[in-house]
């Protein structure tokens, strides 16, 4: 080995910076990219499965089994006695913790009292639980919520059990009905008040009493026994039906007596309801339903005559004359019908060989083999009878409706159908056929090309009456009262709605939302026409507006089907409407909730469309739903995790902290957190590696024991109640393959896979802030809303305080 001489050194030197300056620049660059992209996710995902300290039993903690072993067999006495003894044991320990307070040992002391005291009310509330009476144990509930250390839940729980009181529920409903009354009044005046600050209340008494004439509109819609009374006397027979001892005292007498009275007046309201009910029966010719309705009404509210009349509820002497009056115009229209249907049977045949000689077989041959020749044999009959003046009106009729239907059969429409009209025209009480005729002229399934010009009229005077009149197109607001009177009171809000017109026009395109769809019936009526007579005369007219309904109404597949009935179709249009057709198919498989009809509906699409694009995503998520189905996917987002920690804990599913600490650089949960996928298999969706929590996340799957998955799940339900009870807000909706998911998961049965698709659940466990945003809205404490009012259609603009009406209760739906 030779040296190097002094020479050479520094010149190779100088030759291998250049190089460790471009190393040393390549290595910062990869530093910095490997800075600027999280890491991929820890490998361990799930901490291992940890348990709770064993704690040794304190005395208080054998007191409060003994006081559970004997309320569960209703020993109330031995109860109440360790009751005692713990209650002299939590006070106790609250001394010790006074004793305790700068002692080093301060901390622990107290949260042992705390745990105490709290131990206490559970007991308390327990040792209650086993008093006989449920009135009694609403005095017991009571006094444990005047205590300052009760638990949310148990206080939730002890106020939902203290308002659960029959009597104390039909007073607040009756309260309710007064403070309904109260906010209508209070809000009939300050309401015309308000809109008259336009004007310095120049228009103040015109607007009362316009306000006024309503609120006696009003009044006389009210039924005579409202929801609030309805909800009162159901929650009054539930009292006597727990406490038939109750019915003997002093209060109870008075409620009865209000009872009684209340359901006299309900069985007038519903006897006077099916009383109108036949009423409407008979005006559409319907007897047979007017006197069951008759019926009805007589067996709620029996006449003085009738058994059961002295019943409450039974209706005066002479109270029934409309009832029976009603009853003879219902008998008579019955009688009149029996008696044309054996007109009809006894009235000759139509086709009576007799009735036009020897055109006999010529008649018969119309039904079973029609032809243009014999239409014209018809035709050359019928002249000759007509002009001999040997057939009668009715024979004439029978051979005008043979004609008829063989020109129809021919596809003659427009003359079979004018044919028609004729006949139809002439007297039903004197011929049959007449009667035919006009039954076929009506019929929508029989005539619908002119049930589609029917509709077609119809919409069009339905879509110029709602865009001038608005919400009087369909007649007045108050329905209980005469239809003159009713008119007339809404007479000026009418004429301003009117007039506001121009300007509803120039702003309905900025408004936004669904309309109305007024044009539905006639296109029922052209679908029919199509389906009936494929080779129909106005199929082509049917067809091209159809068409142009189904794209108003973005309705792709159904356009792209009626474009297949155009002759010379543009075939650049139909691609389009092709691939809008496919991609709506595509969004309809994608948001089906059982996996079945997801693939059986993908794979529809790729079959029909298989050349566009939306088909070809179809195709990969079939395949996706092939390979990676789960017969469960119940899911937790983030949100839930984060407001319930105790589910992601130790003592839950045991997600890594790091998951959740919000930095990204060493992984994160993704907003959509962690699902069960069936079995014992839970899915966790971490944040992509683009960092963005927008984009698709990753998934990762993992097997958890079932002693871990027994107690996430048994977190979860306990979380789930007890946010129900903290806050009605949070409550879950009802899903019965879920909760099966859930009680098998708990009882550890879940190595067997139930994968029917009937028993699949989706559901989603979503925290409040998910659901309502940052901050809630929460009703103000004050009893009224200050209001901006204003009306295009009414041109009115007002600022008023409205006072609020009570809200209807969650079961109000069952007494309507």
């Amino acid at each position: 080995m030779t040296a190097s001489s002094p020479t050479e050194i520094p010149s190779r030197a100088r030759s291998e910076r250049p190089a460790r300056r471009a190393a040393a620049a390549v290595a910062a660059v990869a530093s910095a990219l490997a800075c600027a992209s999280p890491p991929p996710a820890p490998a361990r995902l799930l901490e291992p499965l940890s348990r709770a300290p064993a704690v040794a039993p304190t005395p208080a903690d054998h007191l409060a089994a003994r006081l559970a072993a004997a309320a569960l067999v209703g020993r109330r006495d031995d109860a109440a006695r360790l009751l005692d003894a713990l209650e002299r044991d939590a006070a106790a320990a609250r001394e010790g913790a006074r004793a305790a307070k700068r002692s080093r040992g301060e901390g622990r002391v107290i949260a042992r009292s705390g745990e105490r005291r709290a131990l206490v009310a559970l007991a308390s509330d327990l040792a209650a639980s086993t008093l006989p009476d449920e009135r009694a144990y609403r005095d017991a509930a009571r006094d444990l919520l005047s205590r300052g250390d009760l638990d949310e839940a148990l206080r939730a729980r002890l106020e939902q059990a203290v308002a659960d009181d029959p009597v104390a529920l039909a007073r607040a409903r009756l309260r309710d009905r007064y403070e309904a009354l109260w906010a209508d009044t209070f809000n009939a005046v300050s309401a015309p008040l308000g809109r008259s600050l336009l004007t310095g209340y120049a228009t103040a008494p015109l607007e009362l009493s316009m306000s006024a004439v309503h609120w006696v509109a009003r009044w006389f819609e009210r039924p005579p026994v409202g929801l609030f009374e309805r909800q009162a006397l159901r929650h009054w027979d539930d009292y006597l039906a727990r406490h038939p001892d109750a019915a003997a005292t002093p209060e109870a007498r008075g409620w009865s007596a209000w009872a009684d009275g209340v359901r006299a007046d309900l069985r007038r309201m519903q006897r006077d309801h099916f009383a109108a009910a036949a009423e409407l029966a008979l005006e559409h010719a319907q007897p047979d339903l007017a006197r069951a309705q008759i019926q009805r009404a007589r067996a709620i509210a029996p006449g003085a005559d009738a058994p059961g009349a002295d019943a409450p509820g039974a209706i005066a002497p002479g109270a029934d004359a409309e009832l029976d009056a009603l009853d003879a115009r219902a008998a008579d229209a019955v009688a009149r019908r029996t008696a044309l249907r054996a007109a009809s049977l006894e009235a000759p045949d139509a086709l009576d060989p007799h009735s036009l000689g020897n055109d006999a077989a010529l008649l018969r041959a119309v039904w079973v083999e029609p032809a243009p020749a014999l239409g014209l044999r018809l035709r050359a009959r019928l002249d000759a009878a007509a002009a001999a003046r040997a057939a009668t009106a009715s024979e004439l009729d029978a051979a005008r409706f043979a004609l008829a239907t063989t020109q129809h059969e021919q596809g003659a429409e427009s003359a079979a159908w004018a044919a028609l009209d004729r006949i139809a025209s002439g007297d039903p009480q004197a011929t049959t056929v007449a009667r035919h005729a006009a039954a076929l002229v009506a019929s929508p399934w029989q005539n619908p090309d002119r049930a589609f010009h029917a509709e077609s009229a119809r919409s069009v005077r339905r879509a110029v009456a709602t865009e001038i009149f608005g919400r009087y197109a369909s007649g007045p607001r108050y329905r209980a009262l005469p239809a003159e009177v009713a008119y007339l009171i809404d007479a000026p809000v009418i004429a301003q709605t009117a007039l506001s017109t121009p300007f509803r026009l120039l702003l309905s395109p900025l408004q936004g939302g669904p309309r109305p769809d007024w044009r539905r019936g006639a296109a029922i009526a052209a679908y029919r026409y199509l389906e009936r007579f494929p080779d129909g005369e106005h199929v082509r007219e049917r067809v091209e507006w159809l068409f142009e309904y189904e794209e108003d109404r973005e309705n792709a597949l159904g356009a792209l089907r009626l474009a297949d009935w155009i002759p010379d179709f543009d075939a650049e249009r139909r691609a389009e409407l092709a691939e809008e057709a496919a991609a709506q198919q595509l969004d309809r498989a994608v948001d089906a909730r059982r996996r079945d009809t997801r693939a059986q509906l993908l794979r529809g699409v790729v079959r029909e469309f298989p050349d566009s694009e939306a088909g070809k995503q179809a195709g990969l998520r079939a395949r996706d739903e092939r390979e990676k189905g789960t017969p469960q996917r119940i899911r937790m987002t983030r949100g839930f995790l984060a407001e319930n920690p105790r589910i992601a804990g130790p003592l839950g599913l045991g997600i890594d902290p790091m998951l959740l600490d919000g930095s990204l650089h060493n992984g994160e949960l993704h907003d959509e957190g962690v699902s069960f996928l069936g079995g014992r298999v839970v899915e966790l969706a971490l944040v992509a590696q683009s960092g963005e929590p927008k984009d698709e996340p990753e998934r990762v799957r993992a097997r958890v024991g079932a002693e871990r998955l027994a107690r996430t799940v048994a977190l979860l339900e306990e979380s789930a109640l007890l946010g129900v009870e903290l806050d009605a807000d949070d409550a879950q909706t009802v899903d019965g393959s879920r909760d099966l998911y859930l009680e098998r998961a708990r009882l550890g049965l879940t190595d067997e896979v139930d994968a029917r698709p009937t028993a699949e659940s989706t559901y989603v466990y979503r925290g409040l802030r998910e659901r309502y945003g940052l901050v809630r809205g929460r009703e103000s404490i004050l009893p009224f809303d200050l209001v901006l009012q204003g009306s295009l259609g009414e041109l009115g603009l007002g600022a008023f305080p409205r006072w609020r009406p009570p809200e209807p209760t969650p079961d109000a739906f069952l007494y309507r």
